[in-house]
């Protein structure tokens, strides 16, 4: 993604203005819980009704311009996202048409059909996804974190500890799928081959009798993309039952011990 930064040159605007909404989106977020404690401390418990549903229009207008807030940073994102694409289509066929037979023979015009869609798409959405997850994400963690030690620094520790354990869940997901991603492409690549060498040869191929032959490469190849899919997915399905287990075990913990130090 580094590598590709300048073809986002014309959109700094974007770049900027994008993730500083979805920051603006996170601090109202984290706001939220304040808001709900005040009401509950001086409105319910006191039975100030004016003051709940003052509070609650709060409330209203936190969540109205937090919505305002991400639909411009999803604006921006796609904005940005699209037009680096097209910007990357542009100069990706510019350069296949620089290069010489030898090396187009070498790289293999179905890898290049990949990287002209499938690949780009991929990047467009890694755009789009950094933009509107790279400042809120970490932001949110960190305050949360911050906010739970001015309000409890006992409770915090099981916040701290879930945090640290959903890191670690990420972490080796990733560096176990990753590998399995790049076989994948390699799949899909060769699977882009042999569907352009039936295509082009259909004649050659008839009449040679290859069909048989021909229908059994492509199984094995696809089989083996299956296989490869079904591990990855595998893993990544470990993902959200493994990090929501975690974060629901600490919220259960805190409601618990926090319940204690109530009653």
């Amino acid at each position: 993604m580094i590598k590709l930064r300048r073809f986002l040159a014309d959109y700094k605007l974007q770049l900027i203005v994008g993730p500083l909404c979805k920051l603006f989106e996170a601090v109202l977020e984290l706001f939220i819980p304040l808001v709900m404690a005040g009401i509950i401390d001086n409105g319910i418990l006191k039975n100030d009704t004016d003051y709940v549903l003052k509070m609650g229009a709060v409330l209203v207008l936190l969540g109205v311009v937090g919505l305002s807030s991400a639909l411009v940073c999803q604006y921006m994102a796609s904005y940005t996202s699209q037009g680096a694409g097209t910007k990357i289509r542009s100069a990706l066929l510019a350069h296949i048409g620089s290069l010489s037979h030898k090396e187009l023979d070498e790289i293999g015009a179905p890898s290049l059909i990949t990287r002209m869609t499938s690949d780009i798409n991929a990047v467009q959405a890694n755009i789009a996804m950094i933009m509107r997850l790279l400042l809120r994400a970490p932001f949110l963690i960190i305050g949360a974190l911050v906010m739970s030690c001015f309000i409890d620094l006992g409770l915090s520790m099981i916040f701290f500890a879930a945090a640290a354990l959903i890191a670690l869940i990420l972490y080796l997901v990733m560096t176990k799928s990753l590998p399995f991603y790049k076989k994948i492409q390699s799949h899909l690549d060769k699977i882009s081959l042999l569907s352009r060498e039936n295509l082009d040869g259909n004649r050659v191929i008839r009449a040679f009798s290859k069909q048989k032959a021909q229908q059994e490469g492509f199984d094995r190849e696809t089989a083996s993309l299956e296989k490869t899919a079904v591990r990855v997915g595998r893993l990544s399905a470990l993902l959200n039952p493994a990090t929501y287990v975690a974060a629901y075990a600490a919220i259960a913990l805190i409601l618990y011990f926090g319940g204690i130090k109530v009653n």
